[in-house]
């Protein structure tokens, strides 16, 4: 099983279900990748693109990647949270 998003109490995106076990005998493992690290990866990603081929992504992007800001700037400040 794999896919879907974790969320908060208020709603928000904290990350994305990349794994998890469903077999009678397997362990019992959920992964999840947090919203942190996708966004440091794209960035880093868009780091990499010239100016045009920016520029037409954010046209696809802008709007998540506020989203995740938000999202950031409401998370508690505790860094065992951010782990």
């Amino acid at each position: 099983m794999s896919g879907g998003g974790v969320f908060n109490f208020q709603g928000q995106l904290l990350g994305i279900m990349v794994r998890a076990s469903n077999e009678k005998k397997a362990p019992k493992i959920i992964r999840v990748v947090k919203v942190e690290y996708i966004l440091k990866r794209l960035q880093l990603f868009l780091s990499t693109l010239n100016e045009e081929e920016k520029a037409y992504l954010l046209i696809f992007l802008q709007r998540e990647l506020e989203n995740v800001q938000e999202i950031q700037a409401a998370l508690p400040s505790d860094p065992e949270f951010r782990k």
